[in-house]
């Protein structure tokens, strides 16, 4: 063996390199540098490179051996391990010959965190020039704070400008904002303030709602910024406009009109300024503005403002060119004609002949689909809906001829609260339309109103995607189809990812030039977001001097304020040009009632798939006075049975004031030895009283009797109102009320307590209780055995709105207990052992703690066309008892239609300090009756 050694050396070396698990070669420098020279000669990358790792195993500090290994994995294609050798010797052994290759293959390999590392060594070692690449890495890795931090220490330097840009872009990427604009501002001031640089600062400041401070740096430049540089001009013009500086917007926007370069909204923002004060500068900008773009606003200026000067015989000669241009057809007798002067005559206020005008354009062309639709759709825009009604009445089945009508249909119906029939017209149209976002997301509103709410979230996610796309497409696109992507977006963003990007795109349209639809669109952005001061100054800003102002927005403005003399106005002015469901809303808050529930029960006749409405149904008939209802409970608490049977009767006295009467019985037995002493088998209840609905919520009184252990006199009055539209307060005292605190309790028992309750809504999803109750416990003889006071919260998410609804809870409170007296008489003797302890009656103070989830409670709580199950699972922490939990399943929903049939079945444990498991099983029916 030793011979072959001798003798064959590199066949046993090579015998080492195929077979690195075997063991390793003694390390003979002579040796193994003989066969990596043979090696290498023969082109053996591959061996030549297990040969070193072997050495470097063997000697892992041997400089030599490891340059051999790191450069022999280059060449035989094991990057990863050269750049382990390299990093090695770059690190480690400091070799500074080994960085670079270190640096190369980090790059390669996406070794960030190491190259991070050995750019930090560069930068130490004074090559600011690693800088730039540096701050890349700590990008990619997610660090850049490491990346600021390098900056800040070089900030003061001389030719720095290129740190500050990067830092001001970092900080602005890290949500650094004011850091971002301070960079940027002492770039502007070391090296000379330029267009982009001022707008980048202002664009920031805007971002994070500063508006003022945006403008304050964008006019640093007001003065000596060239005209050519126009995205500033435009910029400044547009927060000239936002802030409403006239004056401003006016100069920038005819800096820009004065090169050449003005834009659609500079135009018309100096349309806007002069309109009032100098019509015929009004009248050659409009003209200006509709030569350049052709766009029917400036015609529409044009025309209006040409009518007011008696201008009428140069636009007939204007129309008149425009037709010898192509841009209109010519002559009378075209139909195309007769739309224009339907245009002009609805543009002077003349509706009547303006219909007359396009229905004489539709004789002229009674085949063209095109101008069909187009009819329609001017009843539309004028929300002519008696016209309406009767043109879809007398056109019925004419789109099978036309396919053009089926968009203008199917909006048709949708406007008259007719969904079902224009959800026919929509899906005839869906193979063509479904990559038409616009379209998409109007589709998707019919899904919602029609019951498909699932369906309708996935047609909004398609049309979001094909926005985005599109607006990727950026420079490619022109303006007026950029800014109708923009509304789309915020349309849809609206209903399925609100937050700041939609905010973003929103203010993007504020600074825009204004029409029905954008105008209509802030709205209901601010008023869905419910930032209802900005809704109420949007209002004012852009309706205030119009005739014709959007019903919707000001009623949602009403009811947000609660003004019922605006409401009750709006509601009596034109009842069908507001939405249905918030016109019954309103007329539940005037009062009107009977109104409300005629609305509300024709409309869901005619559409009974929209499932707000039908929510909206399902409340008024909660809120019906009469019903008559029976409940049965079986009840295991701590090993004694009960069975409960209650009767209640709801009987309306008024639309207001109703009287409730109610008796009870409940059967008592003991299911475990040694729990109770002498116990009345049984116990019953009556009382009467009355309920009453005032504006803000409702008011009941009860008295009653008590026959049990003893009798006793039951009283109850409560109250809740609602003090505004995210708060609501509730009132409580009681008398002689069931006290189940502890089973004995709940047997011999009674309290008087007295509770108040503070619930907030934070937002539509979110909302937070607080409760004070305080409570005296005594046995049925009215002798005091205890006091006791509590403190809960309770803390709720809307985790899905619609179908079924889902809830996480989170819930916590303080609970006192304080025993006065020790029982005697009936209270005693029902004891085991007669033994005159209190704690028997009165539980231990404790601390509660615990998260919960509910799903369907709200088909236990209203009305409901069609059975649901319901659930709820919650656990918490007691400080006496420790970790407790309770569930429960069930299902809900009508018999015969006007009722309504629960069953559930729930265990608990941990309640009130004690481990012992309730269990119970209930079965309640209502039956509600005029």
């Amino acid at each position: 063996m030793a011979l072959l050694w001798t003798c064959c050396p590199v066949q046993v070396l090579q015998s080492c390199a195929e077979s690195p698990a075997a063991p390793i070669a003694p390390f003979d420098a002579e040796l193994y540098n003989l066969g990596y020279d043979v090696f290498l000669a023969n082109g053996n990358l591959r061996d030549a490179f297990a040969l070193a790792e072997n050495a470097v195993a063997v000697r892992p500090n041997d400089v030599v051996w490891r340059r051999r290994a790191a450069q022999t994995g280059e060449w035989s294609g094991n990057f990863a391990h050269a750049f382990e050798h390299w990093f090695y010797l770059a690190t480690v052994m400091s070799d500074p010959d080994a960085k670079q290759p270190a640096i190369r293959l980090a790059r390669e390999l996406r070794e960030f965190s190491r190259l991070k590392y050995l750019m930090e060594s560069e930068l130490k070692a004074g090559n600011d020039n690693a800088l730039r690449e540096y701050i890349s890495v700590c990008e990619l890795l997610g660090l850049p704070e490491d990346a600021i931090a390098a900056m800040e220490l070089r900030r003061a330097g001389k030719d720095v400008k290129d740190i500050l840009e990067q830092l001001a872009r970092i900080y602005e990427a890290t949500g650094h904002t004011d850091n971002a604009i301070a960079a940027w501002l002492e770039q502007s001031a070391r090296y000379g303030a330029t267009a982009p640089v001022l707008l980048k600062a202002a664009s920031m400041a805007y971002g994070k709602g500063d508006v003022q401070s945006a403008y304050t740096i964008l006019n640093l430049g007001r003065k000596s910024m060239p005209p050519r540089e126009l995205e500033y001009w435009a910029t400044l013009s547009d927060l000239d406009w936002a802030l409403q500086y006239m004056k401003g917007a006016s100069m920038a926007s005819r800096v820009l009109v004065k090169q050449g370069k003005g834009r659609d909204v500079d135009y018309q923002r100096l349309i806007a300024v002069s309109r009032n004060t100098d019509k015929a500068e009004t009248y050659a900008l409009a003209l200006e503005g509709w030569l350049r773009f052709k766009t029917a606003p400036f015609f529409y200026v044009l025309v209006e403002t040409g009518i007011e000067l008696n201008h009428q015989d140069e636009l007939v000669l204007l129309i008149l060119d425009a037709d010898r241009e192509g841009v209109l057809k010519p002559l009378e007798e075209f139909s195309y004609y007769w739309m224009l002067r339907s245009r002009i005559q609805r543009a002077t206020g003349d509706i009547a002949a303006s219909i007359s005008n396009y229905q004489e354009a539709m004789r002229r062309a009674s085949d063209n689909g095109g101008l069909a639709a187009g009819y329609i759709w001017l009843l539309l825009d004028l929300d002519r809906r008696t016209e309406l009604r009767e043109t879809l009445q007398n056109w019925r089945g004419r789109e099978k001829n036309m396919p053009e009508l089926y968009d203008s249909f199917g909006a048709a119906f949708a406007l008259l609260g007719e969904h079902s029939r224009a959800l026919n017209f929509f899906r005839a149209r869906y193979r063509k339309m479904r990559n038409d976002p616009v379209w998409l997301a109007a589709y998707a509103d019919i899904l919602e109103q029609t019951g498909s709410p699932d369906q309708a979230f996935l047609e909004r996610i398609r049309a979001l995607e094909l926005v985005r796309a599109r607006m990727k497409q950026g420079a490619t696109l022109a303006e007026d189809d950029r800014k109708e992507l923009m509304r789309v977006y915020a349309r849809l963003a609206m209903q399925i990812e609100p937050g700041d990007v939609l905010d973003e795109q929103m203010k993007k349209i504020m600074r825009g030039k204004q029409d029905d639809i954008t105008r209509e669109l802030v709205s209901a952005w601010a008023l869905t977001t419910e930032r209802s001061d900005l809704a109420r100054l949007w209002y004012l800003r852009e309706y205030a001097s119009m005739a014709r102002r959007p019903g919707w927005v000001e009623l949602a403005l009403a009811m947000e304020e609660n003004d019922h003399d605006r409401i009750a106005r709006l509601i009596s002015q034109d009842r069908e040009l507001l939405p249905y469901r918030d016109t019954i809303e309103g007329l539940l808050r005037v009062g009107r009632t009977p109104d409300a529930e005629t609305l509300a029960f024709d409309r869901l006749q005619a559409n009974d798939q929209d499932y707000l409405l039908d929510q909206q149904v399902r409340d008024v008939f909660n809120a019906r006075p009469g019903w008559l209802s029976y409940g049965l409970s079986l009840m295991d608490q701590g090993g004694v049975g009960f069975l409960e049977q209650q009767i209640s009767l709801s009987y309306p006295l008024t639309q207001r004031l109703a009287l409730k009467v109610e008796a009870g019985n409940t059967e008592i037995r003991h299911l475990k030895n040694g729990l109770l002493g002498f116990y009345p088998s049984s116990s019953k209840n009556a009382r009467a009283g009355f309920s009453l609905r005032h504006e803000q919520g409702m008011a009941e009184a009860s008295i009653g009797l008590y026959d049990g252990l003893s009798r006793s006199v039951m009283a109850t009055m409560r109250t809740d109102w609602k003090l505004n539209h995210k708060q609501s307060l509730d009132l409580a005292l009681r008398v002689g009320a069931e006290a189940s605190e502890t089973v004995l309790l709940k047997i011999g028992g009674l309290k008087d307590e007295v509770s108040v309750g503070l619930q907030n809504a934070f937002s539509s999803r979110d909302s937070l209780l607080l409760r004070f109750s305080a409570r005296s416990l005594r046995d049925q003889d009215r002798r005091e055995l205890g006091e006791g006071a509590s403190f809960e919260s309770e803390l709720t998410h809307r985790l899905l709105m619609s179908q079924p609804d889902t809830n996480l809870r989170l819930f916590a409170g303080y609970h006192h207990y304080a025993r006065s007296a020790k029982p005697s008489g009936k209270a005693l003797r029902l004891i085991p052992g007669e033994i005159a302890d209190a704690a028997y009656y009165v539980p231990s103070s404790f601390t509660q703690t615990g998260i919960g989830i509910n799903v369907g409670q709200e088909g236990r709580t209203s009305y409901i066309r069609h059975w649901r199950p319901f659930g709820a699972l919650d656990t918490n922490w007691n400080s006496v008892s420790g970790l407790g939990y309770h569930y429960e399943v069930g299902l809900v929903g009508p018999v015969f239609g006007l009722d309504k049939l629960e069953g559930a079945f729930s265990q608990d444990s941990g309640s009130f300090g004690t481990s012992d498991m309730t269990s119970r099983f209930d079965l309640r029916y209502r039956y509600h009756f005029d």
